[in-house]
């Protein structure tokens, strides 16, 4: 299976929050649409950036609650970690993994296309097993 795949049974909306909007409001929308990264995006609509719930835990257990007031843009990641809408899911389970990242922005090109999340790959993958359990089963008991 390859993300493309994965991705036809999400919903297409991609929650984003200007680079100007403060860390208040970034944890509003978060909690708002219960989800756990949103897109920093600039006047003209550009990716600058994510900011996830870890990148704010983090801030503020090493800086404080005035991290509240600041800019997303000064909390964002910059240097995004992504995959195309080709990649493989092993390949992306494998990546998240290894860098210990829970949401990948995935990409046709260089275009924003969605975003997976790390339980979207562990509910894929529970479903595999199911089904390879379903499938044993079926061929034991009919040989």
């Amino acid at each position: 299976m390859v993300v493309s795949q994965l991705l036809s049974g999400k919903s297409k909306e991609l929650y984003s929050v200007y680079a100007e909007d403060e860390i208040n409001e970034v944890i509003q929308t978060l909690a708002g649409e219960k989800i756990g990264l949103v897109v920093v995006t600039t006047n003209l609509n550009e990716i600058s950036g994510v900011v996830s719930e870890r990148d704010i835990v983090r801030a503020l257990a090493n800086t404080g609650p005035e991290i509240l007031e600041w800019p997303a843009k000064r909390l964002m990641s910059r240097d995004l970690i992504t995959c195309q809408m080709e990649t493989a899911i092993g390949e992306v389970m494998h990546k998240m993994t290894e860098l210990r990242i829970r949401h990948l922005p995935v990409l046709s090109g260089k275009k924003l296309i969605g975003i997976i999340s790390i339980g979207d790959v562990l509910k894929n993958r529970l479903q595999e097993l199911e089904n390879e359990g379903a499938m044993l089963r079926e061929y034991i008991l009919n040989g």
